[in-house]
């Protein structure tokens, strides 16, 4: 499952993520492509940009994409290797400049895997889960096997 999340542009550049995933779960091992929206809200020109997650072995990187001004366009983070173990991650999207290679804008997100259940229950057993919401709530519960 991916959450993506849309942000206000931030003070500090007019060229920005606007969308992205702030939550991604899933199996550990998988891969999965990420979409990331960025905006340009200079008065004129265009950029030509990439985004990247350092985290990710190797790099995963966007295409350079040319955005004109007073537009946003969709970039794909195609295969990303996501985390072999369990547990939660954050990663960190970061927006480049291709032409100067100078980074424009950056964002967290968090990448989270539960272990896979290899143990049996025995009937009458009461259960701890975590139960995950398209909408990025948790919540949890308990599930006495009958």
């Amino acid at each position: 499952m991916i959450h993506s999340t849309t942000r206000e542009k931030p003070a500090n550049t007019n060229v920005y993520i606007s969308k992205y995933p702030d939550i991604v779960i899933g199996g550990p091992g998988t891969t999965a492509t990420l979409t990331v929206t960025v905006k340009n809200d200079e008065q004129q020109g265009s950029r030509n940009v990439y985004v990247e997650i350092p985290e990710t072995n190797p790099s995963a990187t966007s295409d350079t994409k040319e955005i004109a001004s007073g537009q946003s366009d969709d970039l794909s983070l195609q295969n990303v290797q996501l985390p072999e173990n369990p547990g939660i991650y954050t990663w960190h999207i970061k927006l480049y400049d291709s032409d100067s290679g100078s980074e424009l804008d950056s964002v967290d997100f968090i990448i989270e895997f539960n272990p896979i259940v290899t143990e049996e229950f025995a009937s009458g057993e009461t259960v701890s889960i975590l139960i995950h919401t398209a909408s990025g709530g948790q919540y949890p519960a308990t599930v006495t096997l009958p």
